[in-house]
């Protein structure tokens, strides 16, 4: 998750809730990239792929991990935060 917020990047103007889920396998690479729950704007739930893609490579997992593939499910809070609540 926190690979994923260092690279999102905010569609100016627009805000949302974006749930995807991808696959990564061992070498950082995505695939079946895919909006699992999208924020009703078309150009943030695309944006939102996009940055997915944009991402790669993630970081490759320890060298001891089983798996050959893993899906991923996260959800993006494209929303401006609330300074108030920040500075508490």
């Amino acid at each position: 998750m926190r690979w994923l917020e260092t690279h999102k990047r905010h569609p100016g103007g627009v805000t949302g809730l974006v749930t995807v889920a991808f696959t990564l396998d061992r070498r950082g690479r995505v695939s079946n990239e895919r909006i699992l729950s999208g924020s009703g704007r078309a150009p943030l739930d695309a944006a939102t792929l996009s940055q997915i893609r944009a991402s790669e490579p993630f970081p490759r997992p320890p060298a001891d991990t089983t798996w050959r593939t893993r899906e991923f499910r996260v959800r993006l809070d494209y929303r401006p935060r609330d300074r108030a609540r920040e500075a508490r």
